[in-house]
């Protein structure tokens, strides 16, 4: 079954393993989420203006599927417990750090619409421990099978959309998801789903600080 993709950290403190290594990567990083609110920002005041059906759609998509500044991007991360990081880890902005061995789980599913942009992880002292990625999805579907166990739609003008809280039941489109390894969903917004493929493999290689919650049937 495919499920809502979890890190074991804590997700406030996951950025707290990780610092930049110099006040231009800070001051890049800064750029980087003002960018973000600046996007956020236009794209909520098109679905408050906009009396298009399409208004809050497109707001999802703007958000989820912007383009990243890449030159931005920190080529080196600190980690601040001195070891390796983990095959998952959150980030900020909608990035995650990423293992190889999740990269090519990743890509093992599913090779397109998945962008990793290497960044090298030290340790305090500045040593290389190894190579990391920045990982983000570009995948956001309309997945959802309705009216399937009890779930209703409820209007959030000016589209309809599903309650986060109602998950219970929930059903998805096995055409659209199953030969996928991650996406959002865009009538549940920020959760990152897995699909059953991807979960399977990332348990076979036991991909760490990594969880599945809910269990949603593809069919």
């Amino acid at each position: 079954m495919a499920a809502f993709i979890r890190t074991e950290t804590d997700t406030a403190h996951a950025t707290k393993r990780f610092d930049v290594v110099s006040e231009k990567d800070k001051e890049n990083l800064g750029r980087l989420e003002q960018e973000h609110r600046n996007i956020e920002s236009t794209a909520e005041d098109r679905m408050l203006f906009d009396s298009g059906n399409d208004s809050m759609l497109n707001t999802r998509f703007d958000i989820i599927k912007h383009t990243i500044n890449t030159a931005w991007l920190p080529n080196t991360l600190r980690s601040l417990n001195d070891n390796m990081c983990e095959d998952f880890n959150t980030w900020h902005l909608g990035l995650s750090v990423v293992s190889e061995k999740f990269k090519s789980c990743i890509e093992s599913v599913e090779a397109d619409n998945h962008h990793f942009y290497p960044v090298n992880i030290v340790n305090r002292k500045g040593d290389v421990l190894g190579k990391a990625y920045f990982w983000r999805t570009l995948n956001i579907f309309n997945a959802i099978v309705p009216n399937v166990n009890g779930i209703k739609r409820v209007v959030m003008a000016p589209v309809e959309n599903l309650h986060e809280a109602e998950l219970d039941g929930i059903r998805l489109y096995r055409d659209i998801v199953s030969e996928k390894a991650a996406w959002y969903d865009i009538r549940l917004g920020e959760p990152l789903l897995a699909s059953e493929k991807f979960v399977a493999l990332a348990k076979k290689q036991k991909l760490t600080n990594l969880s599945f919650s809910h269990s949603f049937e593809e069919c």
